[in-house]
């Protein structure tokens, strides 16, 4: 389960490993979004290009610590988590062993086997995808044990050494704006960096807000990549009282959240998250020209969710006078990007 603790733990035997990205405080953002301060945490400048890097990190650094002999990792992955996971597992003398959709572009995969990682093709279907890691996992098993070595292992999206890697964003983000913060604006996505987050800045200060971001239509990319995730949030029993159901990480804030969440990332959410921002593709499209323009950044589609859940002006955030937003990451195909910003 990770706790606070294991958050700092992992800030600590990652910081040589990762950047410790800028903020940037934003005068448009702090006037259209009527906050007294606005500050973004700009993961898009991390290496690899997103916060990814972070648990893939502290996920290697933790399996090494467990047995020196794991060379092998494998991960399902759209692109971040794949890119996060090929280069930890190289700067450890290890292979990174990604599964990826079908349509995944050539950009992408380049960039794994830049990290001297290798790409896996693979269908749409949850059957396929998980065959095709279970066909992973044990082939490099069989190799390793041949080699005298010990074994592969899965990188599950929802792991608590992911969630307590993602966490140190948060505690970068208290450091660096000595903490001041009223809220913090995460993206939903999976899970895992909104629970590492709030677990980070609510260690830090407990009365700080943290609300999730989501986009009102769910991300096929997302999905892909929470797979094997085992849902908890998406539980309709009336068979358990609902306070049974959040505490088991079926019923409170994580119910509102669109992707499949585990029981332990749902329980962290649970306890730790304020309340879920919905915005529209207009909006998100909306979000991403403005930072693009005022702020002169690229960011990806989740970063664009947070932005643009503060640029909405939502009332359950107006009485929130400075405000950090994460933003997740900048790796944008260049020629979606007049897709992304079309309003």
């Amino acid at each position: 389960m990770s706790t606070f603790n294991t958050v700092m733990m992992a800030y600590k035997a990652t910081r040589p490993y990762v950047r410790e990205t800028p903020i940037l405080l934003s005068n448009s953002m702090r006037q259209s979004s009527g906050h007294e301060e606005v500050v973004l945490k700009c993961e898009n400048l991390q290496r690899t290009g997103s916060y990814t890097i972070r648990g893939g990190m502290n996920y290697v650094i933790r399996s090494k610590q467990g047995d020196l002999g794991i060379n092998h990792f494998v991960a399902q992955s759209t692109g971040n988590l794949g890119l996060a996971v090929a280069l930890s597992a190289s700067l450890f003398s290890a292979k990174g062993h990604i599964v990826i959709p079908e349509c995944t572009n050539e950009v992408t995969v380049k960039a794994i086997a830049h990290y001297d990682g290798k790409a896996y093709r693979c269908g749409a279907s949850r059957e396929e995808q998980m065959k095709l890691v279970q066909a992973l996992v044990s082939e490099n098993n069989n190799t390793s044990q041949r080699n005298g070595v010990n074994s592969c292992v899965f990188v599950h999206p929802q792991d608590e050494w992911l969630v307590a890697g993602h966490g140190t964003v948060g505690v970068e983000l208290m450091l660096q704006t000595d903490g001041r913060l009223d809220l913090v604006v995460v993206p939903a996505m999976g899970g895992a960096l909104l629970a590492g987050v709030a677990l980070a800045v609510k260690g830090m200060k407990p009365n700080i807000a943290v609300y999730a971001a989501e986009c009102e239509t769910p991300d096929p990319e997302c999905e892909f990549e929470h797979g094997p995730v085992i849902a908890v949030n998406k539980k309709r029993s009336t068979d358990v009282k609902d306070s049974k159901r959040e505490e088991n990480g079926a019923g409170g804030v994580a119910q509102k959240i669109l992707m499949p969440l585990n029981e332990m990332v749902a329980q962290c959410i649970n306890r730790h998250v304020d309340g879920v921002i919905k915005v529209t593709q207009e909006q998100k499209r909306h979000a991403f020209r403005f930072v693009y323009e005022r702020c002169k950044l690229v960011i990806d589609d989740n970063a664009a969710t947070a932005v643009a859940a503060v640029l909405t002006r939502p009332e359950a955030l107006s009485r929130y006078r400075r405000v950090g937003i994460v933003l997740t990451g900048g790796n944008v195909d260049l020629d979606a990007i007049p897709r992304l910003a079309r309003l």
